[in-house]
């Protein structure tokens, strides 16, 4: 089970935090009408183990999951066993830029903070 301190969303009563956490499972949350290409997302979270394959924290898509460029936008994931966060987003051309991340302690909270800006030479 992964725990993730909410960010602002629009909630809908089935969906009020308990005890402050958000737990949604393959649901739409949120529909954002516009992303813009410099943008930042910051939440908290608390892995309490790890699970066999790949598990969804989030995933913010034009529609589907890698199809086309957009489809991550961004997108975390855990590692399969690890408590490692996979991350990739749409940069640069590249559908799936990915980055791993070192292992996140279980059973407290680590904050994640995942940005995209524009960089000039």
């Amino acid at each position: 089970m992964i725990k993730v301190n909410p960010w602002p969303l629009y909630y809908t009563e089935k969906m009020q935090p308990k005890n402050g956490v958000i737990s949604v499972a393959n649901r739409l949350v949120n529909t954002v009408p516009i992303l813009d290409s410099e943008f930042t997302i910051s939440t908290t979270i608390y892995p309490t183990g790890t699970v066999s394959g790949w598990s969804n924290v989030f995933h913010v898509t034009t529609g589907e999951n890698i199809a086309a460029y957009g489809d991550r936008t961004p997108g975390a994931w855990f590692r399969s066993d690890t408590a490692q966060m996979h991350i990739c987003g749409a940069v640069n051309n590249n559908k799936n830029y990915c980055y791993n991340s070192a292992a996140l302690p279980l059973n407290e909270w680590s904050p994640i903070k995942i940005s995209q800006s524009m960089q000039t030479d």
